[in-house]
């Protein structure tokens, strides 16, 4: 029973587990409808990601953000009790919306790129550098795997 203990996650691990499953279920609330009318203009895209700078301290920009057969739609930042996440979601040619949402974690550690599906959407996430970024949409898991790797080196390049 002690063994039970020791291998039940941390009370960050938990909040970040939390943080995921509220993004999802909120990403299975979109259909490709959902940002078809979006403005996604350069100048308002550049004005969300200055935002995004001074309030979370992260700096982005619309190159990074390059996802492949993806148009960028939107930069907005969201709340969840004291939590502040960034959702950065694109319009995929094939798979509909995929959003990279961005919250800060409690902790420093650096992860590798894991896989999850939550409310019928696949994720994929990772700790880096205070943040944990999660990828989340409904094209195939590998793909996801493939974009959320391009998005990390990109961002890590910052």
């Amino acid at each position: 029973a002690s063994l039970g203990y020791f291998a039940r996650p941390d009370g960050a691990q938990r909040e970040s587990e939390k943080i995921r499953d509220l993004e999802a279920g909120y990403m299975s609330l979109y259909s490709p409808q959902t940002l078809a009318d979006v403005d996604s203009s350069a100048p308002l895209i550049a004005r969300a990601l200055e935002r995004t700078s001074q309030q979370m301290g992260l700096q982005l920009s619309a190159e990074q953000l390059a996802l492949h057969n993806a148009a960028l739609k939107s930069v907005r930042l969201l709340r969840y009790d004291d939590t502040s996440i960034v959702q950065i979601a694109w319009e995929h040619a094939q798979w509909g919306p995929v959003a990279l949402c961005v919250s800060r974690e409690k902790h420093e550690n650096e992860t590798e790129i894991q896989a999850e599906r939550r409310h019928g959407m696949n994720l994929a996430w990772w700790h880096a550098g205070g943040y944990q970024f999660v990828l989340i949409g409904r094209s195939p898991a590998q793909q996801l795997q493939q974009s959320a790797g391009r998005l990390r080196q990109g961002l890590s390049a910052a």
